[in-house]
């Protein structure tokens, strides 16, 4: 099996990707992750801060990049971003595509120095 992600869509056309977790970082992102009631009686089981991040700079698209963004402002200092770094370089290195470890170093930098 070369890759581990369903992709699907859902009944109303929303395209969905499933992965098939097997990697440590994986392991960690579901242990890590909360169930949050976001209203009376729903609960979700919702993903860190800064696994949210590590799939989002591996996506590596426009609008990750853009939520990474918001995610850094509201959530930043509960983020370990040396652990998050040193996953995706791991996963980015099997890719054989390092550049969303520069842009993220560039994003990190810039809100450093406000």
């Amino acid at each position: 099996m070369d890759r581990r992600v369903l992709l699907l869509r859902a009944t109303n056309d929303i395209p969905l990707d499933v992965t098939l977790g097997a990697l440590p970082f994986e392991d960690k992102a579901v242990a890590s992750a909360q169930t949050e009631e976001i209203a009376t009686g729903v609960r979700l089981t919702l993903a860190s801060p800064g696994a949210l991040v590590f799939y989002k700079a591996f996506a590596d698209r426009p609008q990750d990049w853009l939520n990474i963004e918001g995610i850094a402002v509201k959530s930043g200092r509960l983020i370990d971003w040396q652990e998050v770094r040193s996953d995706l370089t791991a996963l980015l290195e099997l890719k054989g595509d390092t550049s969303a470890l520069t842009r993220l170093d560039e994003l990190l930098a810039r809100f450093s120095a406000h």
